[in-house]
């Protein structure tokens, strides 16, 4: 996993190229211009706005997954992001079509997140999104999935 705030070049300069596709786009569109939904970017890479208000940990659900990387970065609004290493976590059925892993288990920590923070999940990180912080808020959000490659 890798948070970081976009201002925060540094961090991201050498990662894969797929993931720096991903954060120059950031970079370079209005993002509050872009509509709610799956969009293609590249052949490796889609990407999904969400809007959607947020919640209680209890009612939101751990995931991971095996097939993509995770570049989140909020629009509007903030979120709580709890995390554990996938190996601490009971692990539900997968699925492929879904690329998503249900997985159960105690957070490790957690992350705050607002606009223009970039948080980047790995396979190996399982993740809780959408939690609220202080009181349920509207957000907007956008997942990119980078295919992962060996």
């Amino acid at each position: 996993m890798l948070y970081f705030n976009l201002k925060e070049k540094r961090h991201y300069e050498k990662l894969n190229e797929g993931i720096t596709t991903c954060l120059d786009f950031i970079k370079t569109n209005q993002l509050t211009l872009l509509k709610d939904g799956q969009h293609k970017l590249t052949e490796e890479i889609s990407y999904n706005v969400l809007s959607f208000k947020t919640s209680s940990a209890d009612k939101r659900q751990w995931e991971a997954h095996q097939q993509f990387i995770d570049i989140q970065t909020i629009i509007e609004g903030q979120e709580r992001v709890d995390y554990q290493h996938l190996d601490k976590m009971e692990k539900g059925q997968y699925k492929f079509d879904e690329d998503f892993l249900p997985v159960e288990g105690q957070l490790k920590f957690s992350v705050n997140m607002e606009r223009n923070d970039i948080l980047i999940l790995y396979p190996e990180d399982a993740h809780k999104t959408g939690i609220t912080i202080n009181e349920e808020k509207k957000i907007r959000k956008v997942v990119f999935k980078v295919k992962v490659t060996e």
